[in-house]
């Protein structure tokens, strides 16, 4: 394949011919949203979600001292003030009013031409459209190409293996079944526990992104897998939660770019450069290459150092261990 680079940010390794349109609408990016009328009942419940926070913040006024410990979603809804309920009935009025009387003019941030560019897009099976894996471009490539490296991908005994439908329940089971011993146990509160259990959990999709940093005429992909929705993924927070204080007292931590030109400013410059090297390093499939019981092994080594209780250890090690053995994607099968 040719790579073609068009119009900023649009890649096309793909054997697609773009039209003028279709680069236009790939130019707004994958975040562009088309404009579409707001229905009534949506507008009405979004003012009344806004008047719910408001009572919220009315009677629980500004105190965080515990809003960033992960729990479950409140469902509360609190009875209006009187104020806020003049207000709302004022904002229904005037919203029948806007949409009765035809007040609201239809505006539209596509042509008719660009919108049925964009569904050609969206409905067309044979490409596959991303965004790579540095920068904010968007790459095509032909859906058989793609397809053909995730198997490739997949094929690495070593990190994946394919299981079937019924190992799947099994695995979602004895997740439910561990989170009950544990509360059980009363390593965790009912309210942890109510967090951490997800009843009916969705299934991952496996997924890449195309390195073109790396390689334009046959760029490698970068695996990818949102576990949002899966048995694991509260507990996922949760760990995040607890190791974030002790992680931020390790030195050898790099929080992002800014903290790492921070400290190469504060790096006092040698009288002379000729002795001195800088090396970078760059690991192939970072998380995959690193064993799961030596990862835990490291967390368990930092935790005893910093002098955290036995019991807070072990309750870290067995969610570790619940997150790193309990994975499960779909790719071209199902993986764990």
């Amino acid at each position: 394949m040719t790579p073609g680079f068009c119009n900023n940010i649009v890649y096309n390794l793909s054997s697609h011919c773009l039209t003028t349109d279709e680069l236009f609408v790939l130019n707004k990016g994958l975040t562009f949203v088309p404009s579409n009328p707001c229905m009534h009942n949506e507008v009405i419940t979004d003012i009344m979600l806004f008047c719910r926070n408001l009572m919220l913040k009315s009677m629980f006024g500004n105190d965080i001292s515990n809003c960033n410990v992960p729990k479950k979603a409140s469902g509360f809804i609190p009875q209006l003030s009187p104020t806020l309920h003049l207000f709302l009935s004022a904002c229904e009025k005037d919203v029948a009013k806007y949409y009765t009387e035809g007040l609201f003019s239809k505006y539209y941030n596509l042509t008719t031409e660009q919108t049925t560019a964009l569904k050609g897009l969206a409905n067309n099976a044979s490409i596959t459209i991303k965004k790579v894996d540095t920068g904010g471009a968007i790459v095509l490539m032909d859906t058989a190409w793609y397809n053909d490296k995730i198997k490739h991908l997949l094929q690495d005994d070593m990190a994946y293996i394919e299981i079937n439908p019924v190992s799947v329940k099994h695995i979602v089971d004895k997740v439910h079944k561990k989170l009950n011993t544990l509360k059980n146990n009363f390593s965790i509160t009912e309210e942890t526990y109510q967090f951490l259990l997800i009843e009916k959990p969705v299934i991952p999709i496996f997924k890449a992104l195309a390195k073109l940093h790396k390689c334009l005429n046959d760029p490698p992909l970068r695996p990818i897998v949102s576990g949002r929705g899966w048995v694991t993924e509260n507990v996922s927070i949760w760990i995040d939660f607890l190791l974030k204080p002790y992680i931020q007292q390790m030195d050898n931590i790099l929080i992002d770019t800014g903290h790492f030109l921070q400290i190469l400013g504060n790096v006092t410059k040698p009288a002379s450069v000729d002795n001195v090297l800088m090396v970078t390093l760059d690991i192939n499939s970072l998380f995959t290459v690193i064993n799961n019981d030596y990862g835990i092994t490291s967390i368990t080594e930092l935790l005893t150092g910093l002098g955290v209780t036995e019991n807070k250890i072990e309750l870290i090690r067995d969610l570790l261990t619940l997150v790193l053995d309990n994975n499960v994607f779909f790719g071209s099968w199902l993986h764990v």
